[in-house]
């Protein structure tokens, strides 16, 4: 995608090689920009109100990378033990961290799939 500032126009090619261009309002630009970003990324949450109203950081690393640096208050349950920790999960709003967000992003799937309301903090420095 190609975006002209001064002209507010943007162009991007199709998978079949499509050339498309339209204009954009030039107040509406970074709205524009916004948008997408929303989309792909959804809404930003606020890990440390969440942390205040009471939910709880669930650290998926291993217990050696959890002992080298944690969240302060976090839990740290390894994902290949986060099936058998389910029942202390159940009604409560969990945030998952982990070294990168890869792990903590298999840890939320396994959450939902058990009705467990979570968020993917991504690193765990994300929440300190």
């Amino acid at each position: 995608m190609i975006y002209n500032a001064e002209l507010g126009l943007v162009t991007y090619v199709t998978f079949k090689n499509l050339v498309h261009s339209y204009y954009c309002r030039k107040q509406n630009n970074m709205g524009f920009f916004q948008n997408i970003k929303k989309q792909i990324f959804g809404t930003p949450v606020d890990y440390i109100a969440l942390i205040a109203k009471g939910a709880v950081v669930v650290d998926v690393r291993s217990p050696q990378e959890f002992q080298s640096g944690h969240a302060k208050g976090s839990k740290n349950i390894p994902l290949q033990n986060l099936n058998g920790k389910i029942k202390q999960l159940k009604g409560k709003e969990v945030i998952v961290v982990c070294k990168s967000g890869m792990r903590a992003g298999q840890a939320k799937n396994t959450l939902l799939k058990n009705e467990i309301t979570c968020h993917n903090a991504g690193a765990w420095q994300n929440v300190i």
